[in-house]
């Protein structure tokens, strides 16, 4: 097999070290550091794997394809890297994801279409749940002043 130096730790140069190295071959990956480097795009853990692309199938099919390897990493590295989260669009998809998903905390916005946050929120602390269920309710008002999150 080859002897490959990849340079720059970013996600990047990160998961092709990975699947270089599992393919057999000698990696060193580079960087100038510190590791995170402050300035790198991809610093912090607020990052998005986005599967919905339009009419892109080939973007959709990738994100799609990358989920199972960032859960076999997350299982490999001993350290949750990769957190799957949800967005949803009414107060049932609401309830729906947290009854599947089992979430440990859910911000809820006050105002979604169909059953507002309030009404999901009486819901959700009746479910019967292992754990605990903290809700956190959030809006953005609009008023003269222009819009605040709450």
């Amino acid at each position: 097999m080859a002897r490959i130096i990849v340079v720059g730790a970013g996600i990047n140069g990160v998961t092709a070290a990975i699947e270089l190295k599992q393919r057999g071959h000698e990696v060193v990956l580079a960087d100038p550091g510190p590791l995170p480097h402050p300035l790198a795009a991809s610093t912090d853990i607020s990052k998005a794997v986005r599967a919905a692309y339009g009419p892109d199938e080939d973007y959709t099919e990738l994100a799609e394809r990358c989920i199972p390897i960032w859960r076999k990493w997350n299982e490999q590295l001993g350290v949750p890297l990769y957190h799957e989260t949800g967005v949803v669009y009414d107060g049932l998809q609401a309830i729906r994801m947290t009854v599947e998903f089992r979430p440990d905390i859910v911000l809820l916005d006050v105002g979604m279409p169909g059953l507002d946050g309030y009404e999901v929120a009486r819901r959700l602390r009746v479910l019967k749940r292992e754990r605990p269920l903290r809700i956190v309710a959030i809006t953005v008002l609009a008023n003269s002043n222009g819009a605040t999150l709450h």
